[in-house]
């Protein structure tokens, strides 16, 4: 069971190609994704039609509130991500729930950020595709073989459980004290620069005054 929770508008034809190929390696599976508009369904189901897909593989999810948001993220194996944007917030909350989320980086800040995350958990070597193929690999292995969706799935849940990215008060804490220290060096670099100033301020007076005090002396 894949799911892509990502806002629909960021499915391109090239990932959704990809998912048609591993739907097609992965015999009973099945992809849910987000609709917000009740004709999202159909649209898709044609898009899986045409590349000789049942189109009743294809499962649409509707908006629901946070917390049922989030908790059915555990009935998936695997979270197929979109690209070229990635998910973001989606992203966190499908790792928050355990659930691995499989992205491919590009080279713009909106492709990065599921992998930034993933590596923050130290799961890049697992769940980060290098190239399209690769992804479709990896897709294939980690939502179709059941001992693979258990270690995957266990692997995120030990991390998370580890990790500052999920330890607000922790994060909170090393945040402030980045302000602060950032606050700090602010200061003293404005209390050398106001004695530079100084500095370079008296220097300028008595070079004005030097002058004045020749030509006084040569009148």
């Amino acid at each position: 069971r894949y799911v892509c929770l990502n806002h629909p508008r960021k499915v391109k034809r090239a990932r959704w190609a990809s998912w048609m190929e591993i739907l097609s390696s992965t015999t009973g599976s099945t992809l849910h994704i987000l609709a917000r508009h009740h004709q999202t369904e159909g649209h898709l189901r044609r898009q899986a039609r045409a590349f000789s897909v049942d189109p009743a593989r294809i499962i649409a999810e509707p908006v629901l509130p946070k917390a049922d948001h989030v908790a059915r993220f555990a009935n998936a194996s695997l979270f197929v991500d979109t690209f070229p944007y990635s998910a973001h917030t989606t992203c966190t909350e499908a790792l928050y729930s355990g659930l691995p989320v499989l992205t491919r980086p590009g080279q713009t800040f909106a492709s990065r950020v599921a992998a930034s995350l993933i590596t923050s958990l130290g799961l890049g070597g697992l769940l980060i595709a290098v190239t399209e193929p690769d992804y479709v690999r990896l897709a294939v292995l980690l939502g179709s073989k059941p001992t693979a969706v258990r270690s995957s799935r266990a692997a995120v849940e030990r991390q998370v459980r580890h990790s500052d990215l999920f330890a607000p008060r922790k994060w909170a804490r090393a945040f402030s004290a980045l302000l602060k220290s950032s606050w700090e060096a602010r200061v003293l670099l404005g209390e050398e620069g106001g004695k530079s100033r100084r500095k370079m301020g008296g220097v300028m007076v008595a070079r004005e005054g030097g002058g004045s005090l020749v030509r006084d002396g040569g009148a």
